[in-house]
């Protein structure tokens, strides 16, 4: 797996206080690392989006980042299963998924089901969106 990969950062669409116990990092974007143009991956994340809404998962925004700010992602926070995840996850050609249980952060393979853990979720939150206007809508 990518060394990149275990240095994501995350920029959160909303209030920390509306994470989920335990829930997924998915995203549509650069299927298999194949670097796709900004307007792709935003349909691509498009359509999982309302794919997440069909099967009545809450999604919340997250930009996966890397800590040098030249690759980032626009991601879901999903509140499913691991199995479901990874699945979802695999239907969207991607490598792999970020999964949170309580403030645990592993990184799964969706291949290969690898799992490598890689410390506090909340460690790697570097902005929270505070303002009231940032919590409605909240999900897909």
């Amino acid at each position: 797996m990518k060394e990149e990969y275990a240095n994501t950062f995350f920029h959160l669409g909303f209030r920390e206080k509306f994470l989920p116990n335990s829930f997924a990092i998915v995203t549509a974007c650069n299927p298999m690392d194949e670097k796709l143009s900004e307007e792709v991956n935003h349909l691509r994340n498009e359509r999982l989006k309302n794919t997440l809404k069909s099967k009545n998962f809450l999604a919340l925004p997250v930009l996966g980042r890397s800590l040098d700010g030249l690759h980032e992602e626009e991601s879901f926070c999903v509140n499913c299963s691991k199995e479901e995840a990874v699945s979802l996850a695999r239907s969207y050609d991607q490598r792999a998924i970020f999964w949170i249980d309580e403030d645990n952060l592993e990184i799964i393979d969706c291949k290969l089901a690898e799992i490598e853990f890689l410390g506090s979720f909340k460690a790697r939150i570097c902005l929270l969106y505070t303002s009231d206007a940032a919590d409605e809508g909240l999900g897909v």
